[in-house]
C-alpha cells in the first residue's frame, strides 16, 4: 500500500496570511500584526476594533470572509504557493498518495480546487473540507478523523499547532513553522520551516 501524506492548504501550500491581513485592512480599517498567524482569533481581534455601531455577529463575519476572501477572483486577492511547495509537491506526488486537508468551508471547492489544479496539476488524491453545510446547519468532520477514515496515513503537515496537538494520536503531525510563531507549544516534536525541509524529511 502507497503511503499517504496529508497536506494543509493555507499558509503551508498557499501563501495566506499576507492576503488576509490586506482583506481585513481594506475591510475594516484594522491593521494585523506582523506575527499575526493561525493562533490568532481573527474574529476576536476585528470585534474588538470596530465601533459600537458597527458591531457584528460572528457568523455573519465569517459568512463575509468566506464570500469576500476565500471565494473571491479578486487577483488582489490570489492566493501563491509558497517558495519550493509546487516543486516539492510534484516529487512527493510520485511517492506517495497526497490529499489535501483543509478548514475551509467546502462552498470554497470550485475556487480551491481551481487553484491547487493551477500550480499543483494531478498532484492530489481529493481534497477534504473539514466544514459543510447540510440541512441548513454547519456540519464538521474533522481532519483527525478523515486521516483515521483513509488510513496508511504517514504524516500529516499543518501550520495550525492545534490541528497538529489534535492529530497526534492518529499519525504523526509535523508542524510548518516557518516563522518560529509557535515556540509556546514544546509539546510538538516535528517542526519544518521550508519545503526545502520537507523534500529532506520525505523524499
Amino acid at each position: 500500500m502507497i503511503p499517504t501524506l496529508f497536506l494543509d492548504i493555507d499558509d503551508t501550500l498557499l501563501s495566506h496570511t499576507p492576503l488576509a491581513r490586506d482583506f481585513i485592512l481594506d475591510q475594516y480599517g484594522l491593521e494585523l500584526p506582523q506575527d499575526f498567524h493561525s493562533g490568532y482569533d481573527l474574529f476576536g481581534m476585528v470585534e474588538a476594533h470596530l465601533s459600537p455601531e458597527r458591531k457584528l455577529l460572528k457568523y455573519d463575519f465569517w459568512a463575509h470572509y468566506t464570500d469576500n476572501f476565500l471565494l473571491s477572483r479578486d487577483p488582489r486577492y490570489k492566493h501563491e504557493p509558497l517558495p519550493g511547495a509546487t516543486e516539492t509537491v510534484a516529487a512527493l506526488s510520485c511517492k506517495y498518495d497526497l490529499w489535501v486537508v483543509t478548514a475551509r468551508p467546502c462552498i470554497c471547492k470550485e475556487v480551491t480546487e481551481d487553484t491547487l489544479d493551477q500550480f499543483f496539476p494531478n498532484c492530489f488524491q481529493g481534497i477534504h473540507f473539514v466544514w459543510k453545510r447540510e440541512g441548513g446547519k454547519h456540519t464538521e468532520r474533522p481532519k483527525r478523523d478523515f486521516i483515521t477514515e483513509i488510513g496508511s496515513g504517514l504524516a500529516l503537515i499543518d501550520d495550525n499547532p492545534e490541528q497538529i496537538i489534535a492529530a497526534q494520536s492518529a499519525i504523526e503531525p509535523v508542524l510548518f513553522d516557518p516563522h518560529d510563531h509557535h515556540r509556546n507549544h514544546p509539546e510538538i516534536k516535528v517542526r519544518v520551516k521550508s519545503w526545502s525541509d520537507i523534500a529532506d524529511r520525505f523524499l
